[in-house]
């Protein structure tokens, strides 16, 4: 009997070039599944990119979005497709 194993998906930063293996999962994971990191290059938690294999490089960018009240990072990806993280800003009201 053999017991499948699953599958080795490895993660790239685009910003910093930091890197990481996760183990498991469906092979195309839903945005809950992608892993954050704190990147240094950035400053903000920001999500790796899923690459082929563990020396390979993300043909994919981090771009920084700002407007008054919140802040994003969208992850363009070479084939066009992106990705958007919002970070929103503290909700506060003055009292009356």
């Amino acid at each position: 009997m053999t017991i499948l194993q699953p599958p080795v998906r490895h993660w790239h930063c685009p910003s910093c070039k930091g890197r990481i293996a996760y183990t498991g999962g469906p092979a195309v994971p839903d945005a809950s599944e992608v892993p954050l990191h704190p990147c240094p290059k950035l400053g903000l938690t920001v999500p790796y990119v899923e690459v082929s294999g563990p020396d390979e490089d993300s043909d994919a960018i981090h771009k920084i979005l700002t407007t008054d009240e919140r802040q994003s990072v969208s992850t363009e990806h070479g084939d066009g497709s992106n990705d958007v993280t919002v970070y929103p800003g503290i909700a506060w009201r003055m009292p009356r």
